[in-house]
């Protein structure tokens, strides 16, 4: 597969993670990565639905921010540009 037949195009990035590129699908650069990803937005959910009542809203945004950092971490080794690498490393601006 060459560069050109990848779905999102050229590699942006600043890093390309160790896991090798399109192994699995021309449309998810980095599968395993992107796959464990999701259990970010998984547990973050799951854990926002669980303690909304019981922790406040304000507690609770936390779960929320953790679901933020998931979906730019799937989009960041689903894609490998640059714009989604800042959705993944959001949680370092804090």
């Amino acid at each position: 597969m060459t560069k050109a037949d990848h779905y999102w195009g050229p590699v942006t990035s600043s890093v390309d993670w160790c896991e090798e590129n399109y192994l699995y699908s021309a449309y998810i650069a980095e599968f395993w990565n992107t796959i464990s990803s999701f259990a970010m937005v998984i547990f973050g959910c799951l854990g926002a639905c669980l303690h909304w009542q019981s922790l406040g809203w304000k507690l609770s945004a936390g779960y929320l921010f953790i679901v933020i950092v998931g979906i730019g971490s799937i989009l960041f080794h689903g894609t490998l540009q640059f714009q989604y690498q800042m959705w993944d490393e959001v949680h370092t601006w804090s």
